[in-house]
């Protein structure tokens, strides 16, 4: 598998894993507002490490593995946006 099929796929699981988690331990009877502001925390974060290790990669030589990181930085963000909606509204 190539570098970028598996980041991209090991993070969409990884925001997979902690919606589902949020979801669950906040759940249905809590206001709306708390999971949205909880996923995006949780989604920024995701995404500014995601930033950051691609930088450093690219830096460092590993060019392909830190552009992988970057393009899966663009990736969590799209689907994580719906996904933090998604949840504020079930």
């Amino acid at each position: 598998m190539k570098p970028l099929n598996k980041v991209v796929t090991i993070n969409l699981l990884i925001l997979l894993a902690y919606s589902l988690i949020i979801r669950l331990v906040v759940g249905r009877d809590e206001k709306s507002l708390g999971i949205l502001l909880t996923s995006a925390l949780i989604i920024f974060c995701h995404i500014f490490i995601l930033i950051l290790a691609g930088l450093i990669l690219q830096a460092s030589g590993k060019k392909e593995l830190g552009r992988a990181f970057l393009l899966s930085s663009v990736f969590v963000l799209v689907i994580g946006f719906g996904v933090c909606w998604g949840n504020a509204t079930m």
